[in-house]
């Protein structure tokens, strides 16, 4: 029994870390398929900054649930040897909440919504991880592999 609840905690700690990484806004992130292709660079100054928080996805939000449950039903199952159905589907409800919980503890994140003035005159925004840009920042919008990221001008060695 206290290795079937051992286990069980330790999935339902580990599901939200097997979805934590199920986005990539950063500001120095590059996939693999970003690697040795051609980008373009375009300069722009920051007229408007947000912090945004980044939500979970959805897979991540079902995953850490459905384990939840899963482990929340194996253990309330073992609970009680009269009412092996209602341990479990109580076990299975506490269970999947404590996952999701988990799992928006886990991954949720914050961002910057940057408001952009390109050279050109046009505005864009780009919400982006790990930023501490401010307004009147000179940077850099950086497209590679069809995803943009923001970095300032002359931080290339931060």
């Amino acid at each position: 029994m206290k290795k079937i609840v051992l286990v069980s905690l330790l999935v339902v700690g580990f599901s939200g870390v097997a979805v934590a990484g199920d986005y990539d806004i950063s500001r120095d992130g590059n996939t693999r398929n970003g690697t040795l292709r051609q980008g373009t660079v375009m300069q722009a100054e920051v007229i408007d900054v947000r912090n945004v928080d980044i939500e979970p996805t959805r897979t991540a939000q079902a995953t850490g649930t459905s384990i939840g449950a899963v482990t929340g039903a194996a253990i309330g199952s073992q609970m009680s040897k009269n009412n092996r159905i209602i341990g479990a589907t109580l076990g299975g409800l506490l269970g999947g909440v404590a996952g999701n919980v988990t799992t928006d503890k886990i991954t949720r994140s914050t961002a910057q919504e940057l408001i952009l003035k390109k050279d050109d005159g046009k505005l864009v925004t780009i919400t982006q991880a790990d930023s501490d840009l401010y307004v009147g920042a000179k940077v850099y919008i950086v497209e590679s592999a069809g995803k943009l990221r923001i970095r300032e001008i002359g931080s290339a060695g931060q």
